[in-house]
């Protein structure tokens, strides 16, 4: 069988009290242990995720948006549904099975996971630019007009109409009719 629950796997947490809640695989242990005889792993998980940050929010405020909650927990393999993801921060070094015996020690290794998991959100990695639809129709009419001007000098140099039509009936089919105007409604007319 192949092993993909693999460190630094992204994965759901499906049972229990961090249920629905976001983790990451630090290690896992297929053939099970002497304790646990099953298959399972330690993970580190979002308890609470950062909050959206609006521009008018004060620095104090951005910086209370931002924080995020970690736990720790050993987990049956049962019990996570993996994703596609992997995680690039390693907390190998931060959280190990040693950690979770007592309390001081889990305490302080969530602090350093919840410290790392903050850094790499202040980064700004994997941030999704949404592309605005004015910059979109600007595009499509730039590109219109590029398309226009081609065959207009298509039509020109070459005496074949048939295919000039069937080119300006295709290009009516591609680019929607807003951003044409009154080509589309004059090649319309036409057919």
């Amino acid at each position: 069988m192949v092993k993909f629950l693999k460190p630094n796997k992204a994965v759901v947490v499906l049972q229990g009290r961090y249920a629905g809640r976001k983790a990451v695989i630090v290690k896992s242990f297929d053939e099970g242990t002497r304790d646990r005889p099953y298959g399972h792993c330690l993970v580190a998980g979002i308890k609470k995720h950062p909050s959206k940050v609006i521009r008018k929010d004060s620095s104090k405020k951005t910086a209370k948006k931002s924080r995020v909650k970690c736990f720790l927990k050993l987990v049956n393999y049962q019990h996570v549904m993996p994703t596609r993801y992997t995680l690039d921060v390693d907390l190998k070094d931060v959280v190990t099975v040693d950690s979770l015996q007592s309390k001081d020690k889990k305490v302080s290794a969530c602090k350093a996971t919840k410290q790392k998991l903050e850094e790499r959100f202040k980064t700004g990695k994997n941030r999704i630019d949404k592309f605005s639809s004015r910059d979109q129709e600007a595009d499509d009419r730039c590109l219109l007009h590029v398309v226009m001007l081609a065959l207009s000098c298509l039509e020109e140099a070459m005496p074949m109409v048939m295919e000039m039509e069937m080119a300006m009936v295709m290009l009516v089919f591609l680019v929607p009719e807003s951003v044409m105007g009154e080509h589309a409604h004059a090649i319309k007319q036409q057919h």
